[in-house]
């Protein structure tokens, strides 16, 4: 009928049933030609376009995406094809794969609108990409990734639209734009990905003056972070947060657990000496003396600021002392006195050191240390207990010229 007619309602109809039984057969170019005659000499319209879009799929079929494009293209110009939209979503996916970009997004754009929640959001997550790989305005970009997180039907992607959308209200310094985004849910992201919404959120937080509402961020941080560095900085500021301690005794083990777990990968990192003094400072407050005098000298000094050293070579002193371990404080102490000479804590560590030298009977150095302490205090109060000391050093030693003039002293300086 073909053959010999050639156009004409009958040729139509024989074209359309030659075109559906070669599709079947897997004859797809035989198929096209038959499907593209249907097209132009079948009486009924709905037929001609069902004939037509048919012989877009014979071309996918082949793989001719030249072709494909022409022929999807023409049922796209037909305004009345009930194949239009399922034709330009065909056609927009095509132009974006052979380069066509820009129009493959002018196509998406119509889609986006589409009654079919399907269409519409394949159109809106394929334009988002599109747009951004295009490196369109980041406005543009942002509105399409701010749709996907609005798009029941795209839940799956929420968690990297907000991620995107997170990241580009940072750069903007929308730091409540953060805030809010993150608090519209925790999507599902891999753990990298997890972790880097965590800090933005931290970040806006704390540019808000809200930090109170970050801490138990960054104890998730702490425990979820894939990657040690983050894990260690987010477990510093905890600690950095939770000192002075309410409860010493766990926040002690607290401390040895991250010195323990970070002191190997990150033993040039200065955080680790603050850690350090922090556990000094707890466990000299509980009373803990030797384990005090432990992290003290654990600390590596050149790591933490000047303004540090002195209290921290001076408590290593004491806590010593109080540990039982004489020698050991002597020795501290002196090395305490040669560094931060000018330091009020001095003389009253000068005249304790006199009293202790006393109590072993070794007088020439408890009156070298009273006389120290005289040189650099203006104190009363540590001025009359000093001479008090040397007089019973002179009451001692049997000088009593020199215990008459000490006592002379203390009568006419210190009448009350």
């Amino acid at each position: 009928v073909i053959a010999v007619d050639k156009k004409g309602p009958l040729t139509g109809t024989a074209a359309a049933q030659v075109g559906a039984r070669c599709y079947r057969e897997k004859k797809f170019a035989e198929a096209a030609d038959a499907f593209l005659l249907a097209s132009t000499e079948h009486k009924d319209q709905a037929t001609r376009q069902t004939a037509l879009y048919q012989r877009a799929l014979c071309f996918e079929k082949l793989k001719k995406d030249d072709e494909l494009a022409a022929a999807l293209e023409a049922v796209v110009s037909d305004k009345s094809s009930p194949y239009r939209e399922r034709a330009r979503q065909a056609l927009a996916h095509l132009q974006r794969r052979s380069g066509q970009a820009e129009s493959a997004l002018s196509h998406f754009h119509i889609l986006m609108e589409s009654p079919d929640a399907k269409v519409r959001s394949d159109a809106i997550l394929t334009g988002a990409l599109l747009t951004r790989e295009l490196k369109r305005p980041v406005d543009e970009t942002a509105a399409l990734f701010l749709r996907i997180l609005e798009t029941p039907e795209l839940k799956k992607w929420h968690g990297e639209s907000q991620l995107y959308l997170m990241d580009f209200a940072t750069r903007k310094k929308d730091s409540g734009q953060v805030k809010l985004l993150f608090e519209r849910g925790r999507f599902p992201l891999p753990p990298d990905k997890a972790a880097r919404r965590l800090l933005l959120a931290i970040r806006a937080y704390e540019a808000l003056d809200t930090k109170a509402d970050t801490t138990a961020l960054y104890r998730e941080l702490a425990e979820k972070a894939p990657d040690k560095k983050t894990v260690f900085e987010a477990s510093f500021v905890l600690l950095s947060r939770a000192f002075p301690a309410s409860d010493p005794k766990a926040f002690v083990e607290e401390v040895r657990r991250f010195l323990k777990s970070h002191d190997q990968q990150s033993y040039a990192d200065s955080r680790l000496d603050s850690a350090r003094l922090m556990l000094a400072e707890t466990e000299y407050t509980a009373g803990h003396f030797g384990p005090a005098a432990e992290a003290y000298q654990a600390i590596k000094l050149e790591s933490l600021d000047p303004t540090n050293h002195a209290g921290i070579r001076f408590h290593l002193a004491s806590a010593l002392r109080k540990a039982g371990r004489e020698q050991a404080a002597n020795e501290a102490l002196a090395d305490f006195l040669e560094h931060h000479p000018s330091d009020p804590r001095v003389p009253p560590a000068l005249a304790r050191r006199a009293d202790r030298a006393i109590a072993r009977e070794d007088y020439d150095a408890a009156l070298a240390d009273l006389e120290r302490v005289l040189e650099l205090t203006q104190t009363p109060s540590l001025i009359e207990y000093t001479w008090v000391r040397k007089a019973s050093v002179f009451k001692e030693k049997k000088d009593l010229p020199a215990l008459k003039a000490a006592h002379e002293f203390l009568l006419a300086t210190f009448p009350d």
